[in-house]
């Protein structure tokens, strides 16, 4: 007979050195051979159900592999990426060196919160820096429409400047309602509190009215307000997200205010404009993400 004959399951189970492996085609075997043996050989098969036991406890006994947090968020991600395209329908970006968009995103992955690839290309656009590590684009524009993922890409942005970005001190997100901040600023805090790293590096929270505002600080600080109809008065910071921004027409002192910070940066963003707002500009000049 040849030496060099084709190797059974179990065979091949042993060779590979992987224990459980191993054990798996072990009990398959047994299992088919008291299958074959029947109930009536009783002779037979009490050795093989012994040997069967003997097998399955030391199947019990092999820990399964452990599957680290980040594994599993990152295998969530790349099965999120198969599902999604990433080719947005109208996309302009500034001319940059570099960007933090997937430092951006391994952080979020870390906090639990796994993107879609389209929101991935949203911050490598819009956190795209210059040669001197400087923002590439003053204004960053997002239209997305209802339920698909706009908050998402705000939270990775948000964790972001909150615990990476040097350059900022100040993060103002404001939105048309305070229910609506307010629920921003609540899942901004429990990726937070969900994740210890982050948590330590938290000196405080405070949640309270609608004209105050909520907020949390880090060696950076970040609030969550709510704002007038149609305005953008009264905020300022070297983030500022004006969410639900399809309303707004009037920016009062907002643009020279932030123009006095050393690195600014302005987010707006709408489910679509409705006529009469800035952020209808970006969608008629076909440049809905990001705009230098």
């Amino acid at each position: 007979m040849s030496a060099s004959k084709t190797l059974g399951p179990v065979a091949r189970a042993v060779r590979s050195g992987d224990n459980r492996e191993a054990l798996e085609a072990v009990r398959d075997k047994l299992a088919h051979e008291i299958d074959l043996v029947g109930e009536d050989d009783r002779e037979r098969l009490a050795p093989l159900t012994g040997r069967l036991l003997e097998v399955l406890r030391a199947l019990d006994d092999i820990a399964e592999p452990e599957v680290s947090r980040k594994d599993e968020l990152r295998r969530r991600r790349e099965d999120r990426r198969a599902a999604a395209g990433a080719a947005p329908r109208f996309l302009s970006r500034p001319s940059a060196a570099s960007t933090a968009g997937p430092e951006a995103v391994e952080l979020a992955m870390s906090a639990g919160l796994v993107l879609l690839p389209w929101q991935e290309l949203v911050l490598d656009a819009a956190l795209a820096e210059t040669a001197e590590g400087f923002c590439a684009s003053f204004e960053v524009a997002l239209v997305v429409p209802r339920q698909n993922g706009k908050g998402g890409v705000l939270e990775a942005a948000e964790l972001y400047w909150l615990f990476l970005d040097d350059a900022v001190d100040l993060i103002t997100h404001t939105a048309h309602r305070f229910d609506t901040s307010l629920e921003h600023f609540t899942r901004i805090r429990t990726l937070v509190e969900t994740t210890p790293e982050l948590m330590a590096e938290v000196k405080g929270f405070t949640t309270a009215t609608a004209r105050s505002g909520s907020s949390f600080a880090t060696e950076r600080g970040s609030s969550s307000k709510a704002r007038s109809k149609g305005g953008g008065r009264g905020f300022s910071g070297d983030r500022v997200v004006l969410d639900e921004a399809y309303y707004i027409n009037d920016l009062g002192s907002l643009l020279p205010t932030m123009s006095a910070r050393p690195d600014p940066q302005l987010w707006w963003t709408s489910p679509g404009p409705v006529g009469g707002g800035r952020v209808e500009c970006f969608a008629e000049d076909h440049r809905p993400w990001s705009c230098g």
